[in-house]
């Protein structure tokens, strides 16, 4: 249900703008980086039931997220990509990622957009 977006300071690049945390009917959105250019991509997962199982605890919910969202890395991502976990971005102070700007090289920062 949080929105977010990757952006430079140096060269006003500004990454996807997403919805990385889950929210019911909507789904959620994975990251993509690639190792070698730094671009970034998104990747949409489709609500699903069990995502929201009721007789399942949190854990196992936790479980079942980290598991998709595993499978659709190891499905969608490209030879040189890799699964970016934003939520530390996202609850750090400051906003500093450690993803670099695919036009000039400098660390990019993290901007909160939004809450669905």
């Amino acid at each position: 249900m949080f929105h977010g977006q990757p952006y430079c300071e140096s060269c006003d690049y500004e990454g996807p703008n997403f919805m990385w945390s889950y929210h019911h009917h909507a789904g959620l959105s994975v990251l993509l980086c690639d190792k070698v250019t730094h671009q970034l991509r998104t990747v949409h997962i489709d609500d699903r039931p069990e995502f929201f199982d009721h007789s399942k605890t949190e854990d196992e919910l936790d479980a079942v997220f980290e598991d998709v969202i595993t499978k659709t890395v190891a499905q969608e991502a490209r030879e040189n990509e890799y699964h970016v976990n934003v939520v530390p971005f996202a609850l750090a102070k400051g906003g500093k990622t450690t993803l670099r700007c695919p036009r000039c090289a400098t660390l990019l920062h993290w901007r909160a957009t939004g809450i669905s």
